[in-house]
């Protein structure tokens, strides 16, 4: 495997976490959401970062 079709398959299971995490934001009460936002949006970036390089 090269490292292009590493980078694509590390890039689709990082999109699948965001995915769970707007599941989890949806479930868990308010004062719960922050962290897991703040999460999501640092797991975005970096997959923004990686896709754009």
């Amino acid at each position: 495997m090269d490292k292009q079709t590493a980078e694509k398959i590390i890039i689709n299971f990082a999109k699948d976490a965001v995915n769970i995490y707007d599941d989890l934001i949806e479930m868990l009460p308010e004062e719960n959401k922050e962290n897991i936002e703040l999460e999501q949006k640092e797991l975005m970036e970096a997959i923004n970062m990686v896709e754009n390089k």
